[in-house]
């Protein structure tokens, strides 16, 4: 280690001693981790803060949008039972910041679980048809259901829907971890 290294060790030392403000702009707030305990800080807000025993972190709290992946389900339909393609958007606000970042690690990871099994537990019972004709009311039953799921994440969720719905033929052969997804009628083709 060189003579200027670790002068550059001990001036980054001697600056968490120091005590630093940081500006929060008013689409966002955080959660000042005092000493381990958190402290929420409000969007458009000025922080004095001693880095030695506080961290601070910050995430946007407005309107957040989350698309989920695909999933394969199964559904009645015209000829039986039949694979349908489902897939969704969340649309999300966070109300209580000091929840939304203790209460969860990854809290749009969980977001994403969450409304993927209510997908599935809303789906399941209901045909393709009723799928088509009673839209709306399969909308109000996901977002009812996910808000439900994750008000203990300090969330409102404003809107969830399907954003894909559509039979499908699902091919996994014994030799491949891949999962193809086909439209139904779609041709198959050999690699």
């Amino acid at each position: 280690m060189s003579a200027l290294e670790w002068l550059g060790e001990i001036g980054s030392a001697l600056l968490r001693i120091v005590p630093r403000l940081r500006v929060i702009p008013s689409t966002h707030a955080g959660v000042a981790f005092v000493r381990g305990r958190p402290r929420p800080i409000a969007p458009g807000c000025l922080c004095l803060f001693w880095p030695l025993w506080t961290t601070i972190v910050v995430v946007p709290v407005v309107r957040q949008t989350l698309n989920l992946p695909s999933q394969t389900l199964m559904a009645t339909g015209p000829g039986g039972v039949r694979a349908i393609l489902v897939s969704g958007i969340v649309v999300y606000e966070i109300r209580d910041i000091r929840a939304a970042l203790t209460q969860v690690h990854d809290l749009d990871e969980a977001v994403c679980d969450l409304a993927l099994a209510s997908i599935k537990e809303v789906l399941w019972k209901r045909s393709l048809d009723d799928m088509a004709t009673h839209g709306g009311e399969t909308d109000s039953a996901l977002r009812q259901r996910v808000a439900a799921k994750t008000k203990a994440f300090g969330l409102r969720i404003t809107n969830v829907f399907l954003s894909d719905c559509a039979p499908c033929l699902v091919i996994k052969s014994s030799d491949d971890t891949r999962t193809r997804y086909l439209p139904m009628g779609a041709e198959i083709a050999e690699e």
